[in-house]
Formats: C-alpha cells, structure tokens, sequence
C-alpha cells in the first residue's frame, strides 16, 4: 500500500491532521477532556482500519469519518441527561466541519470563541452550567426557577445566536 514503512506513513497523516480532527470532534462532544478520550479511540480505529485508507485521497476527511462515528457512539454511552445538541444537528456540524478546509476550521473555532464572549453574562453562565457541568438541564432549570423547556428554549436562541454571528465573522474575515 505505501511504499515506506507503514507506522511510520501513518504517523506522518495522522500528526498532519491532529489539530484539525480536535477541533472537528470538540464540535460534536463539546467538551475538552471528552474530546481527548474520543480522539484517542479514533486514532486507535484509525490505525487498525488503516489499509483501508486511500492514498492519494484525503487524510483528514477519511480520519473525521471515522471519528465522527466514534464521537456519536461516545455521545450515546455517555447520555447524563445533560444538554447535549441534537443528533441531527451533530450530524449538520459535522458534515459542515468536514468540508471545511483545514484553515477555516481555525478560523470557525476561533470565532465561536469570540461570538461567545460576546453573548450577555447570563447566557454565558447558562451555557456553562448546561454544557460544562455534571448537572442536567432539569437541574439547572430547577436551580434558577425556570422549566426544563424554557431552558431548551434559551439554548435553542442562543445556539442559533451563535451560528449566525459565526457565519458572519467568518464571511467578514473572507472579504477582508
């Protein structure tokens, strides 16, 4: 299949690729040390399905393939009943993700970070207690006096907020 050494051939994709397929599947898992434990396990399916990769075609988008099945099966064993975003936007994410090239996904985390910060406080604070915490979305509802589908509400708002104010950025730093 290639004509140096296997390991050392896989080593030289899969480290070329390394920072984009984080980003990719911190977009589905969206959180930091899940991100670790599913990027490990895609590498480890990764190398044990590498003869089935095709040189010549891309590296990356083979590798978020299989990552994006390993980040769906670890989002379906882990259901804490914590807010988590909907499978079929998962599967939008990804597949815009994985169209993106390499520099755009930088340019999309990094823009994410920036319409977050932007958002008021207490949207912050209810995004941080819903997606950084252990508590469910019932829970944290409970905790500040709302319902659970008031809360879903807000984070539905605030999910939309942020995409368009991503695109936005990301189309603003295209024309420049």
């Amino acid at each position: 299949m290639f004509d140096g050494d296997r390991e050392t051939a896989f080593a030289e994709l899969f480290r070329g690729c390394y920072r984009q397929l984080f980003v990719y599947v911190h977009a589905l898992v969206r959180n930091y040390t899940d991100t670790e434990d599913v990027v490990q396990q895609a590498s480890l399916v990764l190398w044990r399905k590498f003869d089935e990769y095709q040189p010549g075609t891309s590296f990356i988008a083979w590798a978020c393939s299989v990552a994006r099945f390993e980040a769906l099966n670890f989002l379906k064993q882990r259901r804490r009943q914590q807010a988590h975003f909907s499978a079929a936007f998962q599967l939008r994410l990804a597949s815009i993700m994985a169209g993106t090239p390499p520099q755009n996904m930088n340019l999309r985390a990094a823009a994410l970070e920036n319409c977050v910060r932007k958002l008021p406080e207490g949207q912050r604070e209810l995004l941080r207690r819903c997606f950084g915490g252990r508590q469910s979305v019932a829970e944290v509802a409970r905790e500040i006096g709302r319902t659970t589908h008031s809360v879903y509400s807000s984070l539905r708002n605030i999910r939309n907020r942020l995409l368009e104010c991503v695109d936005q950025s990301v189309a603003g730093s295209a024309e420049e």
